[in-house]
């Protein structure tokens, strides 16, 4: 039944095709040509319509319009073009559920610029800054970013050095001392004069029997100028101004959604743009302008530079202890115990060689110059980190 009422609305068509050719019809026949009877005479109906629509062709030169008008026919009542019409819908449809891709690059993701050559990413960053004191460690890596990719550390916090210009013990600081041996225990009969010192021969043949040590004086000497320096503890994995972290996404990016200088991923779960990265401190390339360093550890160079004098010594104390002895070692003699400048009796010491020595006492040097905290804890192992802002 349904090649009938094609068949029956093609010929309407081009019924009214050839009437509009050749005029209306102004008879009752022609009426009859454009009606399809459903019932058991239709197809002879249909042969009589055949032949006069035939009929009418022969008289009429046409360019085509007639077929075309029954091709249109045909194609309407079909349903074929309504058909793909909802084919068409279907796939759209379909499409809608394929992704980025085709949906674009919708929330939970984002465009971002494609990563310049020589860096990694896109990743997400999360940085934390103190007002005061160290700064909190940054949120951990999370889903979708869940592969950490550098850590550390920015701005030391580390107080400076402590600095004092100090003076060591003194050293010197009296004049030398001479002995004067005589051959008599009185001191009058005078046969040397040395000076203190060394073992030296008594020049008395070996009879001198008294000597007088000269006193001696505080004179020269000097101290050792330092620098007394303290130098606050730092902790390398405690004491930041500013921690960061980088995370990337263990997972490939989307295709498609997104212009052609940009790439869809996933957006940051940290509430920021995205990033790119690479070791070492590098400049930042243009789509990604904004520069974070982040450091593994730091150098500390923390001291004091030294400036640092000492004045001449005061308060100097002298002391002299001589020796008389036999032997050109000088050992094995006696120790002249007298006050210096004062006549000492040897007794019964053949005094052939004396010797002495000075010592100081007291005194001090008063420090001088300056001296003022140098070097700092410097960052060392830096990873950049550049965002989009």
């Amino acid at each position: 039944m349904r090649s009938r009422r094609v068949f029956c609305a093609t010929v309407a068509v081009l019924a009214v095709a050839s009437a509009a050719l050749v005029g209306a019809c102004s008879s009752g026949a022609c009426s009859e040509m454009l009606t399809c009877d459903g019932g058991p005479s239709s197809e002879g109906g249909q042969d009589g319509t055949l032949d006069a629509l035939a009929e009418v062709g022969s008289d009429v030169e046409t360019d085509g319009t007639v077929e075309a008008a029954g091709e249109a026919a045909t194609d309407a009542l079909d349903g074929s073009d309504a058909t793909d019409g909802s084919t068409d819908a279907g796939d759209s449809t379909t499409d809608a559920t394929d992704g980025p891709t085709d949906a674009g690059c919708a929330a939970p993701f984002t465009c971002a610029p494609a990563v310049p050559t020589g860096f990694h990413g896109p990743v997400a960053f999360a940085e934390e800054a103190a007002d005061s004191g160290n700064a909190p460690a940054p949120p951990a890596c999370t889903p979708p970013y869940t592969v950490q990719v550098a850590s550390g550390f920015n701005d030391p916090i580390a107080s400076p050095a402590s600095c004092t210009c100090t003076c060591g013990s003194l050293k010197g600081g009296c004049s030398t001392v001479t002995i004067e041996t005589f051959s008599d225990n009185i001191c009058q009969n005078e046969c040397n004069a040395v000076l203190a010192g060394a073992c030296t021969a008594s020049g008395c043949g070996g009879i001198a029997q008294s000597a007088i040590v000269s006193v001696p004086r505080p004179s020269g000497g000097s101290c050792a100028e330092a620098v007394q320096k303290s130098v606050p503890a730092w902790n390398p994995t405690a004491n930041w101004a500013v921690t960061g972290r980088a995370c990337a996404s263990s997972s490939a990016l989307p295709e498609g959604g997104c212009t052609g200088a940009e790439v869809c991923a996933p957006s940051s779960p940290f509430g920021s743009s995205l990033c790119v990265w690479e070791s070492g401190n590098v400049a930042c390339p243009t789509p990604y302008p904004n520069q974070h360093l982040v450091y593994a550890s730091g150098s500390d160079s923390r001291t004091c530079a030294d400036n640092c004098t000492c004045a001449s010594p005061t308060g100097v104390s002298c002391s002299v202890v001589a020796t008389v002895a036999s032997k050109s070692s000088c050992s094995g003699g006696s120790v002249l115990v007298a006050d210096a400048g004062s006549c000492a009796h040897f007794g019964s010491v053949m005094a052939s060689f004396v010797s002495a020595s000075v010592t100081p006492s007291g005194g001090s040097c008063t420090p001088g110059g300056s001296t003022a905290p140098s070097g700092t804890v410097t960052p060392t192992e830096p990873t950049t980190v550049c965002c989009e802002n």
